[in-house]
């Protein structure tokens, strides 16, 4: 980085210490070599991260990034076996990369179980579309988001019969009429979604079809426009991150109280930490899902 600004190492030094003290970056040691580590983007297993870079696979995991920014949700199986991303090619090494991420957390896919061939589909999204990160509240509705698009994807490109011709069509029109017409495929397709109270699944008058129900809630209403923009841009406005979410994230002498079941965060003081406890602390708090 020094090298590519072509700053003086003393202004790069204090820029960094301020960025560290702010929260901005996590430094981490990884293969002998030092690592800044964004937790505003990457919010879960950083030190796998950073083992990655140092390793030479920097350049790697920002390529797979870039791809899957304007693929979000793709299938994980699909990535693997064409060794491509939406018709990009991605070299070995950068699938081994994939694999890795997919293995240590980096990159979280949510699944789709096939009852049939009693197998689990992966769906590859970037750990958290946008340059903030999420509150307790702002994870569950990404968490919805996540499992819309995996199921678009699935009837997209993995359809058992008849394939989803237009994802944003098919979402814009459960946001205006609240279903999705009747389909064999849709108790396999939606399942999770109804495990995720996003909605229900009717049964039609034909035996084996069903139709999916929204359950309008502003949680889901949010999660179904946010699933919108991922297919229309590959990231979200939307996210956002309460003041108290950041002091949360920056401080090591707050907690946080109720973060799944409030999205306001409450802090307390506490004494001041040794370096291991704040290390730990630290890694609580990035690792709160």
């Amino acid at each position: 980085m020094i090298g590519r600004l072509g700053v003086e190492k003393p202004i790069f030094t204090r820029v960094e210490s301020i960025a560290t003290a702010g929260g901005l970056v996590v430094p981490k040691r990884a293969r002998g070599q030092d690592v800044l580590v964004s937790p505003f983007y990457f919010s879960d297993s950083l030190d796998a991260l950073a083992s990655q870079a140092a390793a030479g696979g920097a350049k790697g995991v920002q390529h797979i990034l870039e791809l899957l920014k304007k693929a979000q949700g793709w299938p994980l199986s699909m990535i693997l076996s064409r060794g491509e991303i939406n018709g990009s090619k991605l070299s070995p090494s950068e699938i081994q990369i994939l694999n890795e991420l997919v293995a240590d957390g980096v990159l979280r896919p949510p699944s789709l179980h096939n009852s049939k061939t009693n197998t689990d589909e992966h769906f590859v999204f970037t750990p958290r579309p946008g340059s903030k990160s999420l509150d307790g509240s702002g994870r569950e509705v990404y968490e919805r988001t996540m499992a819309i698009v995996a199921a678009v994807r699935k009837g997209q490109l993995m359809p058992s019969r008849y394939s989803i011709r237009s994802p944003v069509a098919l979402l814009s029109k459960l946001r205006s009429c609240k279903k999705i017409g009747a389909s064999t495929e849709s108790a396999q397709q939606y399942m999770n979604l109804v495990t995720l109270r996003v909605g229900s699944l009717r049964a039609a008058s034909k035996a084996g079809w069903y139709e999916f129900v929204l359950i309008e809630t502003p949680e889901n209403i949010q999660a179904l426009d946010d699933a919108i923009m991922l297919f229309q841009q590959g990231e979200l406005a939307s996210l956002d991150m309460s003041d108290d979410a950041r002091i949360a994230l920056q401080r090591d002498e707050s907690y946080i109280q109720s973060i799944l079941a409030s999205s306001k965060l409450r802090t307390t003081m506490r004494p001041a930490l040794d370096e291991q406890a704040k290390s730990e602390m630290e890694q609580m708090f990035l690792d709160l899902k």
